[in-house]
């Protein structure tokens, strides 16, 4: 343990020294200096479920367990705790739980004089946040620990031999809920026997938002009729590949809806003047119903919080991020209608699009070689072309939903498979 603290030291000293020039860096800093006035100004008596989520990732996968738990314990508060400023900042406000906050660093006085305020009854680390000096001091006051949605994948650092101290803390955790079998086997060779293989969390949630979707009685008229392709959390890199072939796609009968990953102003006019025919916003045509009379064939989507519901009008699903180092963006919410799906090259680390390829419910387009993209843009576009007239055949575009549909039924219910064994500990 003497190696990993001075790692972890040299680790939170690189993240100090970067907040000289990086705001994100600046963020994580001053966060974890208002932890400890933050709890002593807000929190009050009583029972604290503690969840943990690295980033806002994590918090979807968390966030079924969250509701669920407030709903049928609201005596119960809750603590919510980031590491990313990226999780922190755009879910500081979360309205279901009680308290939220930055992680502290993993140092003995700032883990003990937080655990000390907190007093936990119980400790959730959403999929995979493993810092083992927290870890042991829970496991010292005898507070029970869980991992929800954890993934191990092939090659972790916690198989190696180095690792045997980690394993020795982590077969000491009350229970790990994994989301595949390969990650039950991979903890069953570390010598950790406490694993439930319970799938994804986030599955529950996105088919749960498919259940309660927003009605928009413009695009609904608009798309009667027509197959419609929704392009979800594009970049600049994947739209220089799907924006050439609209044009042909429109003149085949179908209808495009574009929502980009940046919505800022600049990003939008940027989009709108690389679009072919004519493109209306969403929030234009959401303020005038006039507007869906008039004979637009795109609808740019400027605004945050639609496109989970904007895909039940969909025919099929183009996903970006795909030729970005973090890789592709979420898959599961178009899935949840039964949408085919394509993205690009980068999604070995998502489980459930690597089972939508092998089913033939999405296509890859591109290669990617560890860092990056390596196939030629005009290879990708002519790809993509391909496998957009592959799609203008009913049966396959049947087919292909029906495998991703079939997925998400398959995977629902992790939330309560979970919460069986949470609830014996209430």
């Amino acid at each position: 343990m003497l190696l990993y603290r001075i790692i972890i030291s040299g680790y939170f000293f690189m993240l100090r020294m970067a907040a000289f020039f990086s705001p994100k860096a600046q963020l994580w800093v001053q966060g974890r200096k208002n932890i400890m006035p933050y709890l002593q100004q807000n929190m009050g008596d009583g029972d604290v479920i503690w969840f943990h989520c690295s980033s806002l990732g994590e918090f979807e996968q968390g966030r079924p367990l969250m509701e669920k738990i407030k709903g049928d314990f609201p005596e119960k508060k809750i603590l919510l705790t980031f590491f990313s400023p990226s999780g922190y900042e755009i879910r500081k406000d979360y309205e279901v739980v009680d308290y939220v906050c930055y992680l502290p660093e993993d140092k003995p006085k700032a883990i003990r004089d937080f655990l000390t305020q907190v007093h936990p009854e119980m400790v959730i680390f959403v999929k995979y946040d493993y810092w083992f000096l927290l870890l042991k001091m829970l496991l010292e006051r005898q507070i029970p620990i869980y991992f929800v949605s954890a993934v191990v994948k092939k090659g972790h650092f916690l198989t190696k031999w180095y690792a045997a101290p980690f394993r020795k803390i982590l077969q000491q955790v009350n229970h790990f809920f994994v989301q595949d079998d390969f990650s039950r086997k991979q903890f069953d060779k570390m010598g950790i026997k406490q694993v439930t293989v319970a799938g994804d969390t986030r599955v529950d949630r996105v088919a749960k938002l498919a259940q309660n979707v927003r009605t928009y009685p413009q695009i609904e008229h608009w798309t009667q009729g027509r197959r419609v392709l929704i392009c979800g959390s594009t970049w600049a890199n994947d739209e220089e590949i799907i924006l050439p072939t609209f044009e042909d796609l429109i003149q085949k009968g179908w209808r495009i809806i574009i929502a980009p990953h940046d919505v800022n102003s600049r990003n939008i006019n940027r989009l709108r003047k690389k679009c072919p025919k004519e493109t209306v916003e969403l929030t234009r045509l959401l303020a005038d119903n006039e507007l869906v009379m008039n004979n637009f064939d795109v609808l740019l989507v400027d605004t945050i919080g639609h496109l989970n519901s904007l895909y039940q009008f969909g025919t099929m699903s183009y996903i970006g991020g795909g030729f970005n180092k973090s890789g592709i963006h979420n898959t599961l919410e178009p899935a949840t209608f039964g949408l085919p799906l394509i993205f690009g090259p980068n999604y070995s680390k998502f489980a459930e699009a690597k089972t939508f390829i092998k089913k033939k419910g999405a296509y890859a387009i591109g290669k990617w070689n560890g860092q990056k993209s390596t196939l030629p843009l005009p290879e990708c576009q002519r790809q993509f072309a391909q496998i957009m007239d592959k799609f203008h055949d009913e049966k396959v575009v049947a087919e292909a939903g029906e495998m991703t549909k079939e997925y998400i039924k398959n995977q629902v219910g992790a939330t309560e498979k979970i919460l069986k064994t949470l609830y014996l500990h209430l």
